[in-house]
């Protein structure tokens, strides 16, 4: 039990930060109403429909290393949400930089830009960062370079956690700012608003007629308008993050489009119009020098050739673009305004403009189903009330032999099945979310096998009773749920996203992919056990024969029920292989680990079955088949290398995996010095047993 206890410390320290709320002077609070309607509205991203919660959450998880914030205001602790967060750096991003946004686990790469820090593991503010950004965008391109050669493999810890935080600078800078029409493009172009920029037109048109005849005045009407457009397309930001508040399909295609890229498609060549337009002009004025009433008839006859050129390059928005850019423009206007009201009905006017269009073939239809989700927080609750579950459990063993230790036993038994329904639930909600099997990700194995595994333990021990399996119960639960925060912290993505295109099976993802998980589920609970024997053992708690006995015959079961699901879906994945690339089989390193599975669970039920090993050997062999477990679920994915690349993950945890077969090793050399005792003790006794029976037959 000591490498499950150990996984669990690990994924604890790797989640906590110092928790002291951070002072934030002159920070205004949103509107509750605002915050309520703002998080359910659908935004569009990666690859899915979600709601803008969900998004918030992403990201605030990534940056910050928690999905709220406490801060300080006026003195009070408060907590901000995740939506509250996201709206203060897409909206006001000059507070959003008095916020702690940024969690940092080793603060020597910010003294390496010469910033002062106050401990190795903090959060930090923008405004904190801000006066270090050049160094660090210069140590940035310096690794960048470095990646680009070497690959990112080639990099130190440090150099990888100063890379990895300054793309998270990256992605913050994206989300600030996000407006449509910028205040420096406004005074500029002189259009104060996106509307006016597409209706300029009209407008040219009517000063041009009011010219007449006036070619001095002409030339500056064309001209003017097309360096405002120019302006106004280079005020036009990369829309990054905001145009995922638009959910409209383009019309007669099958995938989604945002915005951005729609205006992008005719903006990028229209500028690149506007640039050969200019250098023509440049050109022409020094031929003609600039347009004075002298010139004014050779100089305009040249001009209306190079403005009709212009003119035939140039694209027109489509109509659907420039509706959802003036929706933008608008939303973004209301949350500029201040004003909770207006917020409240541009929200609303948003959503009820594109709520026909978030149901696009099975997506989008469970926006507060996710909400609902995200406050439930069920695998998080689940860790909660398997710790409480783990505390009642010590309370029990203290006061062993008491009424109290009955109560407290039924105590463990209803919490431990209560963080059970709890995962169990979780799992159901996530998998009716993504309309899809429960399993899909390497994240998504994870929950899944401590739901399964709590079920599993629980039944055993309901029919036995023995206390035992309550313990092995929650240092199970704890340890993988926490192993999944961390992991989902290092990958800092939405779990729910869509599968790839290979995945996407609800007939495999239900059979083969099921099954072999529920293989693996087996093969841990019973190394889980086998640590509880080989611990408990060797410092003498667990020393009665029947004790041992039932650990031993579950053990040797779980093994069975670990062969036979990891039989039946190696070779359901062998089909499903046939069936997506050709072939049922091909040394790939994901198939080659299941098959490693296989032949180490008929090796230990042939070996106990034919008395090569015994009590001790059971227990050991089944560490070591923990071992070749995590090697086929975990460490494949780190090869880069066969056919299953959709698993590749860029999780740093290869550190981590070697330390967790070290510790396994040193729990089988445990059980093996175990072994080799009790093997000497029992020669002992034979011999013991042949000298008094010797002694006997002497006195005869």
């Amino acid at each position: 039990m000591l490498v499950i206890l150990a996984v669990a410390g690990f994924g604890i320290r790797s989640l906590i930060v110092p928790s002291t709320p951070k002072e934030v002077t002159g920070y205004t609070n949103w509107d509750k109403r605002v915050v309520k309607e703002m998080q359910t509205l659908p935004v569009q991203d990666g690859g899915r429909v979600k709601p803008f919660q969900t998004l918030a959450r992403r990201y605030m998880y990534a940056m910050h290393g928690d999905r709220e914030m406490k801060v300080l205001i006026d003195g009070e602790k408060q907590k901000l949400s995740a939506t509250a967060w996201m709206m203060d750096v897409m909206f006001r991003p000059k507070m959003a930089d008095k916020l702690p946004s940024f969690r940092v686990d080793n603060s020597e790469i910010l003294e390496q830009v010469g910033m002062e820090v106050k401990s190795l593991r903090d959060r930090y503010s923008f405004d904190q960062i801000r006066p270090h950004l050049t160094q660090l965008q210069d140590s940035f391109e310096t690794i960048n370079e470095q990646v680009k050669k070497q690959g990112q493999k080639s990099l130190s810890p440090e150099q990888d956690q100063m890379y990895a935080f300054a793309r998270l600078l990256q992605g913050y800078h994206a989300l600030k700012n996000p407006f449509i029409l910028s205040d420096d493009a406004k005074k500029s172009s002189g259009f104060q608003n996106i509307e006016s920029f597409f209706v300029s037109n009209l407008t040219q048109m009517e000063r041009v007629k009011q010219a007449g005849n006036d070619k001095m005045e002409i030339i500056g009407v064309l001209d003017g308008k097309i360096v405002s457009d120019a302006i106004m397309m280079m005020g036009i930001r990369d829309f990054g993050e905001f145009s995922k508040l638009i959910i409209n399909p383009t019309e007669g295609e099958d995938t989604w489009t945002p915005v951005g890229s729609r205006f992008a498609k005719v903006a990028r060549p229209n500028y690149e119009a506007y640039n050969v337009y200019a250098d023509k002009v440049t050109e022409l004025k020094k031929v003609h020098g600039a347009p004075t009433n002298a010139n004014i008839s050779e100089f305009f006859a040249d001009y209306l050739m190079i403005f009709q050129s212009y003119t035939e390059k140039q694209n027109k928005y489509p109509k659907d673009v420039i509706e959802e850019l003036i929706a933008l423009d608008k939303l973004q206007i209301a949350f500029s305004s201040g004003d909770a009201g207006k917020q409240l009905d541009a929200i609303t006017s948003f959503k009820k403009k594109y709520e026909n269009h978030i149901h696009f073939g099975d997506e989008g239809g469970h926006i507060y189903g996710e909400v609902i989700l995200n406050k439930m927080s069920y695998f998080n609750n689940g860790i909660a009330i398997l710790l409480f579950a783990g505390i009642l459990l010590i309370a029990m063993c203290l006061c062993l032999g008491t009424r109290l230790s009955k109560i407290l036993y039924w105590g463990v038994f209803g919490f431990t099945s209560l963080a059970c329904l709890f995962t169990v639930v979780g799992i159901a909600h996530r998998s009716w979310i993504m309309n899809r099997p429960p399993i899909g990700t390497l994240y998504d194995t994870m929950p899944f096998i401590v739901g399964a595994g709590l079920v599993l333990l629980l039944l055993i021990e309901w029919i036995h009773k023995k206390g035992i399996m309550l313990g092995v119960a929650i240092c199970f639960g704890v340890a993988i749920l926490f192993l999944a925060k961390s992991y989902e912290l290092s990958e800092a993505r939405d779990q729910m996203d869509p599968l790839v295109a290979v995945l996407k099976s609800n007939y495999w993802l239900s059979t083969h992919v099921v099954t072999i998980t529920l293989g693996y589920m087996g093969g841990i609970v019973a190394a889980c056990i086998s640590h509880f024997y080989i611990i408990g053992r060797a410092f003498g708690i667990i020393g009665d024969k029947e004790t041992r006995i039932y650990l031993t015959k579950i053990v040797y079961g779980m093994v069975a029920f670990t062969l036979l699901f990891s039989l039946i879906g190696t070779i359901l994945g062998g089909i499903w292989a046939a069936d997506s690339w050709g072939r049922f089989w091909g040394w790939d390193p994901k198939e080659n680990g299941a098959l490693l599975i296989v032949i180490w669970m008929l090796v230990i039920l042939h070996s106990k079955l034919g008395g090569y090993i015994k009590e001790i050997g059971l227990h050991v062999c089944s560490v070591f088949g923990f071992m070749i477990i995590v090697f086929s679920w975990w460490h494949v994915n780190f090869l880069g290398v066969g056919l299953h690349n959709y698993g590749f993950t860029s999780s740093k945890a290869m550190t981590n995996i070697w330390v967790f077969y070290g510790m396994e090793f040193l729990i089988m050399m445990v059980g093996m010095v175990m072994a080799l005792i009790a093997m000497e003790q029992q020669r002992s006794k034979k011999r013991l047993k042949k000298l008094e029976q010797n002694g006997s037959a002497d006195l005869k």
